[in-house]
């Protein structure tokens, strides 16, 4: 989840979408301004541009809360499915670990199996000691080697279905975090850092890109609430096998 947002050059009285926003006309930077109380945002000018309108941050979130929605998992049912999609789409990344997991647990019942046999080596005085001693640095080393590699294949596989699980609940609750009371403007420039990449705004409203986490949900998710909300037939289990059958990617799991 790699911001691509500018970094705002000051931070003092820092509004939560300095830097955030780019002018659709021109391209440039919209430049916050406090006015009555308010946050405004407008067209720098920087470039030559048509758009004079100034933009109140209230009336900027409004027209930006659409977008949160866009992407957001309407109940756990649709979080579920989620995952499954998540796992199905990257099946790739699924091979790869499940065949580097079994080349280095190769790895290491190899090296244990030869520390095992010099060991019975020595014991029967069939080597050296001198020999031993130098085989049972080079097996002890290679046995450790694989056990640090799969601790950090398993680390790396958790961590990614975490993450991908996470990307997807805090989509369900992206507004509401936001709304929040609690939030500050750090909370509410970093959760959009976390769902879009870039902001264009002009007088019809906001071009918004999405991270690439995002993306992915932009796909599944009308998809998911629209299958699973509102119910128009049968019951939630019949609802889900009917759309896991319409979906066979979701199958491969």
């Amino acid at each position: 989840m790699n911001r691509k947002f500018k970094i705002p050059r000051y931070q003092k009285h820092l509004p939560v979408f300095k830097a955030k926003l780019d002018c659709a006309g021109c391209g440039g930077t919209v430049t916050w301004e406090i006015q009555k109380g308010h946050w405004y945002g407008h067209c720098n000018h920087y470039k030559e541009c048509d758009q004079n309108k100034w933009f109140r941050q209230e009336k900027v979130e409004e027209i930006l809360f659409p977008h949160f929605d866009k992407v957001a998992p309407k109940s756990p049912k649709v979080l579920r499915l989620l995952e499954i999609a998540l796992k199905a789409s990257h099946g790739g990344e699924i091979e790869y670990h499940d065949n580097a997991l079994k080349e280095i647990n190769k790895q290491i019942e190899t090296s244990q199996r030869r520390l095992e046999t010099i060991y019975e080596d020595k014991i029967d005085a069939k080597i050296p000691p001198d020999f031993y001693n130098k085989k049972f640095a080079e097996y002890t080393k290679n046995k450790d080697d694989a056990l640090e590699l799969l601790k950090k294949l398993n680390e790396g596989n958790t961590k990614y279905y975490e993450v991908g699980f996470a990307i997807h609940e805090l989509a369900s609750k992206a507004e509401v975090i936001y709304k929040s009371t609690k939030a500050t403007t750090e909370d509410k420039r970093l959760l959009l850092s976390k769902i879009f990449s870039n902001l264009a705004l002009n007088t019809d409203g906001i071009k918004a890109d999405y991270t690439s986490a995002f993306q992915f949900l932009t796909k599944w998710v009308p998809i998911l609430n629209n299958t699973f909300e509102p119910l128009k037939y049968g019951s939630i289990k019949e609802q889900e096998s009917t759309f896991m059958l319409s979906n066979p990617i979701l199958l491969r799991r």
